[in-house]
């Protein structure tokens, strides 16, 4: 996958500064983003604001306002032209199964991972995608 920019969601600061400073180890070249919940990301996809190309998004499930759940089923209602090209992988601290089997149930979703985020993790999941 050669993504054009990526998204990092979470509501939690030190986490999105966690994920964007793994991330620019391995993905250098990469532009980043980082939203609070997972409404400000839906709008920035409904906005279009970015490349239009592949959209890398580190999808956070426990947030206010809009969970990564409920992103994930508003994202499901878009038309295919705005999110064929958005690839999640979900970065949560929840370890109940039911959150996992719900998040592999949407068609965006391409890798689960348990917080805390390390970059050994993040670049098995990234290989597996065929980074």
């Amino acid at each position: 996958m050669s993504w054009k920019d990526c998204a990092i969601v979470d509501d939690n600061k030190f986490d999105r500064f966690i994920c964007d400073r793994i991330l620019a180890r391995l993905l250098p070249q990469l532009p980043k983003k980082e939203f609070q919940t997972g409404k400000e990301i839906l709008e920035f996809v409904d906005s279009g604001n970015y490349s239009g190309d592949k959209l890398l998004v580190l999808l956070d499930l426990n947030m206010p306002e809009m969970n990564g759940h409920e992103f994930l089923d508003e994202l499901a209602k878009f038309p295919s032209s705005k999110t064929d090209h958005i690839d999640v992988v979900i970065v949560t601290s929840s370890s109940l199964r039911e959150d996992k089997e719900r998040s592999e149930e949407s068609a965006f979703v391409k890798a689960y991972m348990s917080k805390p985020i390390l970059l050994s993790n993040l670049q098995e999941i990234l290989d597996e995608m065929d980074v």
